[in-house]
């Protein structure tokens, strides 16, 4: 268990990190790494795509543009790829930055899922609670903007701390908690839609995705969270690569999200397609949907509409 006691988020105490001991976990830090950078890809894909094409400045949007936003910052400021930086550099990483990107992502990693329970909150209201949701929606800038005051401020409290050297573990309550109440909101939601389609026999109408984008978040987080409360009741010895693969599935969220967008919703596939300059079919219909003025599209689209009625005919 050596590895995990390396990796150990709610322990108070921090100690440097040096060229000599980051080498004993170079290869488990690496893989760690690979799969961050390629989760740091995929937030910045929907994050450049939600905000670059104002068809998908709709409330729900926003706000998983947000949730990719603290997934981002997460991963960032992971500590595994200081490790990497410390043997390539031969330099030491004082405790006190230690405390700092510790406390930090796991500030990051709560407010990631404060936005995912605010995103399911609205999916709810929007499935169930119609009279309610424009009131709630009235306010998507409010609640954006509190958010994050909340979490730099937690994040400046946590670096004062961490400069004296007054070690914590706050923040890793914060995140079990955050984390317990967006499971068994998810969780009821799930239950409560399926209830209803059993009993009923009346499914909802209302589109699924973002319900299934919080769903997707909540697995890939309790298969790390399983691991790690195994390892702290003093489970089995696992291999450890059963621990990377447990932590690395966290990191898998935004690419698994950002697939799913692209597969599921029309004008995210075309908004992407679009920005990668590819003409499909799917992109086509998509984009003639998006009212774009632009010539080459319309022409496109035209084209598209008279190879439909011949087939038609």
């Amino acid at each position: 268990m050596d590895y995990e006691e390396g990796t150990d988020l709610t322990n108070a105490t921090f100690k440097a990190i040096t060229p000599e001991e980051s080498r004993q976990f170079l290869v488990q830090e690496t893989i760690f790494t690979l799969f961050c950078v390629v989760g740091i890809c995929a937030d910045a894909a929907i994050i450049y795509t939600i905000f670059c094409f104002k068809r998908l400045h709709s409330v729900p949007n926003i706000f998983l543009a947000n949730w990719a936003i603290a997934d981002l910052c997460s991963l960032i400021v992971t500590p595994s790829s200081y490790r990497i930086i410390s043997v390539i550099e031969s330099v030491s990483v004082s405790q006190e930055f230690i405390c700092f990107l510790f406390h930090t992502d796991l500030i990051f990693h709560s407010t990631a899922m404060v936005f995912m329970i605010v995103l399911s909150l609205d999916w709810c209201l929007s499935a169930f609670f119609r009279r309610v949701l424009e009131s709630f929606r009235n306010y998507y800038k409010v609640i954006i903007g509190s958010i994050w005051v909340i979490a730099l401020l937690l994040c400046s409290i946590s670096t004062r701390l961490c400069i004296k050297r007054m070690y914590h573990f706050i923040p890793g309550y914060l995140l079990l908690f955050c984390y317990c109440t967006l499971l068994l909101f998810v969780g009821a939601l799930q239950l409560f839609r399926s209830t209803r389609k059993i009993i009923k026999r009346e499914p909802t109408n209302h589109p699924t995705l973002m319900l299934t984008l919080a769903t997707i978040f909540v697995l890939n987080w309790l298969v790390g969270l399983s691991n790690f409360l195994v390892y702290e009741l003093g489970g089995p010895d696992y291999h450890w690569l059963v621990t990377i693969f447990a932590q690395c599935i966290i990191f898998t969220s935004s690419i698994i999200n950002f697939i799913l967008m692209y597969r599921f919703n029309n004008d995210f596939h075309a908004c992407v397609c679009q920005a990668l300059k590819r003409s499909d079919e799917r992109y086509v219909n998509a984009i003639c949907e998006l009212g774009t003025s632009d010539r080459s599209t319309n022409i496109t689209c035209q084209n598209a509409s008279g190879h439909e009625l011949m087939e038609n005919a």
